[in-house]
């Protein structure tokens, strides 16, 4: 059984192999033959802008938008002729496929004097087209970053930034202290040099800038400070011992203030009508010693500083009378006369006083006048009494022999 389905087996590969072999001869005649695809034909490339579209757009100074509708058959590039002229010009968008698009033209404003033209070049392959742009020019102007510069007594450079579509022209007054040192048309820089101001009053000049084609101008004001000073008349005073009051002028340009070192000096008020006038009281001085002090007058970082010096107080030491005792009678007088050692001594006033003014009076010239019968003490003093002398004065009565009969000296009573 098993070799029988073998044998069947066999038989039907076969079978098949020869019904392939058949199908391998000549084509069946009624089968069709397919037909091939046609090649498309290329569509040339081609912009068409409508007659209703403005491509002479014409912008004002101040810039602008305009607008281009167009239609493109292939892949399109729109951009500037002229690269320069893109700090100015803008084009959006800048490229694209086929179709229909609206491209976008701005313009910038327009700083320059003159006219500007430039062109929007629209491609596609072979074809192209071209979008004039033209705009106005721009109206002429003159601005100054700053109207005022202040610079200080030391000078130095300062950099004026003017801004303008001008070319411009300088004029200053004739001066010795400032000069152009200068100048970039690029972007209109002026550089002046100032030197330094050795003077004690602040100075300033007007710089001018001009052009003369479209007649506009405008200054700046150039300010340099004073050497800052403080100036007085007299920068040292020997004051007496006794004391006295001292004046100073005072120039200055600055505010100032006044500071004393030393509480034996004093600032005076006073209403007398004399300006920057100050008055200081010095007081009198009793010690031996000698002594310093300094008035600072000083504002804004400079000062001046005066020195008042007084020596010491030269005292007597040493008191000597003509007669160091008196005999009188009653009613008479004598005077009595002191020396007094150091002869420069300060205070050479005497003080004259009468141990018992019932015996015998002095006065303040030392003129002793004997008024009754005793002894007494006359002293001198200087100095309210460091120093002293003095004489011993003795009185008696008179007695006037006439026979027997003594008539003496009454009793005078004072």
């Amino acid at each position: 059984m098993k070799t029988l389905r073998l044998t069947e087996t066999i038989l039907l590969s076969i079978l098949i192999a020869f019904s392939i072999s058949s199908c391998g001869g000549d084509d069946d005649p009624t089968t069709p033959t397919p037909t091939p695809t046609p090649t498309p034909t290329p569509v040339a490339a081609k912009i068409e802008i409508p007659e209703t579209e403005n491509t002479k757009p014409v912008f004002n100074s101040e810039g602008g938008v305009a607008t281009v509708t167009f239609t493109s058959t292939q892949a399109w590039t729109a951009s500037v002729s002229n690269s320069e002229d893109a700090n100015w010009i803008s084009v959006s968008p800048s490229s694209g496929n086929a179709g229909r698009y609206t491209l976008t033209i701005k313009g910038n404003k327009n700083e320059t004097l003159k006219n500007r033209e430039s062109n929007i070049i629209i491609k596609s392959g072979t074809a192209s087209q071209t979008i004039s742009v033209s705009q106005e020019k721009g109206e002429p102007f003159l601005t100054l970053d700053s109207k005022e510069y202040k610079i200080g007594s030391d000078g130095g450079d300062i950099s004026v930034i003017v801004k303008t579509n001008m070319d411009l022209t300088v004029e200053m007054p004739d001066n010795n202290w400032i000069s152009q040192s200068s100048s970039s048309t690029s972007n209109q820089t002026f550089t002046f040099t100032i030197a330094s101001n050795d003077g004690y009053d602040q100075r300033s000049i007007e710089i001018v800038f001009v052009n003369q084609e479209y007649e506009l101008s405008d200054k700046i004001v150039v300010i340099q400070n004073q050497k800052d000073a403080i100036l007085v008349s007299q920068k040292e005073f020997n004051v007496s011992v006794s004391g006295e009051t001292i004046e100073v002028d005072v120039e200055a340009n600055v505010d100032y203030s006044v500071d004393i070192s030393s509480g034996w000096i004093n600032r005076a008020d006073t209403r007398a009508l004399q300006k920057n006038k100050l008055s200081f009281v010095v007081a009198a001085n009793y010690s031996t010693d000698s002594r310093t002090a300094t008035i600072t007058i000083s504002g804004d970082g400079v000062s001046e500083v005066i020195t008042i010096k007084q020596r010491g107080f030269i005292y007597v030491s040493e008191l000597q009378l003509n007669k160091t005792s008196l005999e009188l009678y009653v009613g008479d007088t004598a005077q009595l006369k002191a020396t007094i050692a150091p002869t420069n001594a300060d205070n050479k006033e005497l003080q004259w006083y009468s141990q018992n003014s019932w015996v015998a009076y002095v006065d303040e010239n030392g003129l002793v006048t004997a008024r009754n019968e005793g002894t007494v003490n006359i002293y001198v003093q200087a100095d309210n009494g460091r120093t002293n002398a003095e004489c011993q004065v003795t009185v008696k009565k008179q007695s006037f022999t006439n026979g027997n009969e003594d008539f003496g000296n009454e009793k005078q009573e004072w």
